[in-house]
């Protein structure tokens, strides 16, 4: 710890280390005991049934008297008057599971072959780095946790030295390295953004610079978040490819089966690293949103495929109820708040169903997802978008970061959209996404609970009877325009330049709905050719530009005629979506 620190906040520190650390270790129990007893399938084959439970057992008496240790009496005297030694009691908690784990080296993995004990070195890889986030702002208690690890895995290899596996040697010493370097550069960041959290308590007891100081404590804490998210990912890659290294036809079916269950488990902890990422880059705002088009239907079988899984596994009903319909809007920003609503709905409720609903709202996208679990308790209800938070009563429940619903208020202050729930305990909550993505209706349609298949896309004739006049010289893009806008139904009268040609054209229309053209023309400019219309038919006809100038001079001009201006590179559906909403208001 930095000498430099007074007594007070060193004590703070401790404290604040202590509670952490000794969260992550109870939270992490059940998970050690899962992943133990997920190797027997794995290695059942590879050693004799007596080494295998004799581990296990090994295991079972480490969380024993991890969870002995972990129960302390009189904690909060205790904090105040001896936190270094609840520090110790922890790091020793830490230390009996890690060596279990760790003397699996001598026990199974001893006798093992050489893809065996990759898969094993890859198995403790994934425990090494998930006990990372908890240890890694003590390095004394990081040691307790990590050398019992790997110590073994070095001594047996020193046991072989006639027969030594130098990938897996180089493997161990890399990913050792990197994981000081890493628990250095974490305590330092989390060190720091606690002093930030103390100094802005003192500052907001004295009302002296409130706003600042909290500036101050949230930068920190991004930064901590961006640096973790970040440089974590890059040991997890590394074990992705060491996943990819391994021949899957030599493996063998059952291996192979569990070998794909350990990437998913990888690619889970890919996405919790990935929200951390997001926070960080949501708070910077460093988010483009996209204007896209896509099917209502490809959205809903997406988040069945992706949620359904775990549904099933809880003997939930999963129901996508919608009409299907063309959405313009960010399609992967909207998937993300959706999947997060909907995996926190699946985690909550422990029987009965989860049905999401999708339906328009004033010509705008809105998604409900209701389910029959627990409730959110009055207490918890103006918490849940706090990043990080986790109720104590529904902690059991929890296998995420606490970041689902934060990403989600995020995307919606991003987007424009809001999010809104209903709640009742022990019936169940309902929550409501309400976007500003334009949704155009198709046919009925609805996805089934398990094995969705994508909707049938039905032809869209939103465009029947409306004119739309077209001027662009180019004759490629001209051509692309004339297909899309009559997939949607428009009838297209592509004008000319010339002047006799346009007069002509224009002798044989009644009406035009709205005007499409380019900005730079041949010969002129599409502002002016959209005035020369409006002054032939006397009337304000809706207009679009496309432009490739971002100008603010050249985007004052064109907003100053009351046009819609969209940018290049863009969509032609973008194009077709935006004369939908134009033609359906008053000339």
């Amino acid at each position: 710890m930095n000498s430099n620190l007074t007594e007070a906040q060193q004590t703070f520190i401790a404290r604040q280390k202590f509670l952490y650390m000794s969260a992550g270790s109870k939270s992490s129990t059940i998970g050690m005991l899962v992943g133990a007893l997920l190797c027997v399938p794995l290695f059942i084959d590879a050693v004799s049934p007596f080494q295998l439970w004799t581990w296990i057992g090994l295991i079972v008496f480490g969380i024993v008297v991890r969870l002995v240790l972990l129960r302390i009496p009189n904690q909060e005297e205790q904090l105040a008057n001896n936190v270094q030694g609840l520090i110790q009691r922890v790091s020793w908690a830490t230390f009996a599971t890690s060596l279990a784990w760790g003397l699996g080296w001598f026990i199974i993995a001893f006798d093992m072959g050489r893809e065996d004990q990759l898969m094993f070195f890859l198995i403790l890889q994934m425990v090494a780095f998930l006990g990372m986030i908890n240890y890694c702002i003590h390095l004394p208690s990081y040691a307790y946790f990590f050398l019992p690890l790997k110590l073994p895995e070095f001594l047996l290899e020193v046991f072989q030295f006639g027969n030594i596996s130098w990938p897996l040697i180089c493997g161990s010493v890399i990913t050792t390295l990197y994981s000081l370097k890493m628990v250095k550069a974490f305590g330092k960041s989390w060190e720091s953004a606690i002093l930030l959290q103390m100094k802005n308590d003192e500052l907001f007891e004295k009302l002296v610079q409130e706003r600042d100081v909290s500036v101050a404590a949230n930068l920190a804490k991004s930064n901590f978040i961006a640096i973790a998210s970040h440089d974590l990912r890059q040991p997890m890659h590394a074990i992705t490819l060491y996943l990819n290294a391994l021949k899957m036809d030599e493996i063998g079916a059952k291996n192979t089966d569990m070998l794909g269950k350990i990437k998913t488990a990888v690619s889970t902890i890919n996405q919790m690293f990935s929200a951390l990422l997001n926070i960080s880059r949501f708070d910077a705002q460093n988010v483009t949103i996209k204007q896209e088009s896509f099917s209502l239907s490809d959205l809903a079988t997406e988040l069945n495929n992706s949620c359904s899984p775990q549904a099933i596994g809880k003997g939930l009903a999963f129901h996508f109820v919608y009409q299907d319909a063309t959405v313009q809007g960010d399609l992967q920003l909207l998937k993300q708040a959706l999947l997060n609503i909907i995996s926190n709905a699946i985690q909550y409720t422990q029987n009965g169903s989860v049905t999401v609903i999708f339906v328009s709202r004033d010509g705008c996208l809105s998604v409900e997802v209701a389910d029959t679990g627990k409730g959110i308790d009055a207490a918890d209800r103006d918490k849940i978008y706090q990043e990080f938070y986790r109720s104590h009563k529904t902690r059991s429940d929890h296998d995420g970061l606490g970041l689902g619903l934060s990403i989600v208020k995020r995307i919606c202050e991003l987007t424009g959209s809001s999010v809104n729930f209903e709640t009742e305990v022990g019936l169940g909550t309902r929550f409501m996404l309400r976007t500003p993505f334009a949704l155009q209706l198709a046919a009925p349609e609805q996805v089934p609970a398990v094995n969705s298949t994508p909707a049938v896309v039905l032809p869209s004739t939103e465009g029947q009877g409306r004119v739309i006049g077209l001027l662009e010289n180019d004759p490629h893009i001209r051509d692309a325009y004339l297909q899309a806008l009559g997939k949607h139904g428009f009838e297209v009268v592509v004008f000319s330049e010339d002047e006799a040609e346009l007069q002509q054209q224009l002798a044989d229309l009644n009406h035009i709905d709205c005007l499409l053209t380019d900005y730079h023309l041949t010969h002129s400019t599409g502002d002016v050719f959209i005035s020369r219309i409006r002054d032939e038919f006397n009337e304000n006809i809706p207009a679009i530009i496309v432009s490739g100038d971002t100008s603010p001079a050249a985007l004052h001009k064109l907003h100053a005629l009351n046009l819609s201006v969209l940018h290049k590179p863009v969509d032609v559906e973008l194009i077709a979506q935006e004369i939908r909403r134009l033609t359906l208001l008053p000339a």
